[in-house]
């Protein structure tokens, strides 16, 4: 398995969201972080974050606590809220303490992480529909 993590600004992370989702990757290892909530798929396994909410199908668009408008507007469906810290998320999909950091400074200053975990076979998609997104950085890890 490879995990493929891409730094958005707010205004691209819904569209890219959805991009992934047309590729065909499952909801179960689709993250997405920002500012306001980690939202993830129902496979999280021997994790240390509390779900807060199990979402059935819910549109999580409108404004996040900083007035910005919510990177997540396209409908997501059995994905649960999560209450955590970014640092905490990530080392759950496998990023090493020094990512982790970039990643959590990244997301204090107001973007939107999207991480998709694949097997190797298809992380290069991942990838390439991230960088044709307009993520700001995309990398393979793992």
């Amino acid at each position: 398995m490879k995990t493929v993590v891409g730094v958005f600004e707010t205004a691209n992370a819904g569209s890219t969201l959805n991009k992934v989702y047309q590729r065909g990757f499952k909801l179960d290892d689709i993250t997405v972080i920002d500012r306001d909530r980690v939202v993830r798929g129902p496979a999280f396994p021997d994790s240390k974050t509390d779900a807060v909410a199990a979402v059935g199908a819910a549109n999580t668009g409108g404004s996040g606590a900083s007035g910005t408008p919510s990177p997540m507007g396209v409908p997501i469906v059995g994905l649960a809220v999560l209450k955590s810290n970014v640092r905490d998320v990530l080392g759950d999909l496998g990023v090493s303490d020094e990512e982790s950091d970039f990643y959590e400074t990244t997301v204090k200053k107001g973007v939107t992480l999207i991480v998709v975990r694949t097997g190797d076979d298809r992380a290069a998609e991942a990838e390439n529909t991230m960088r044709h997104a307009f993520a700001s950085k995309v990398a393979q890890l793992k």
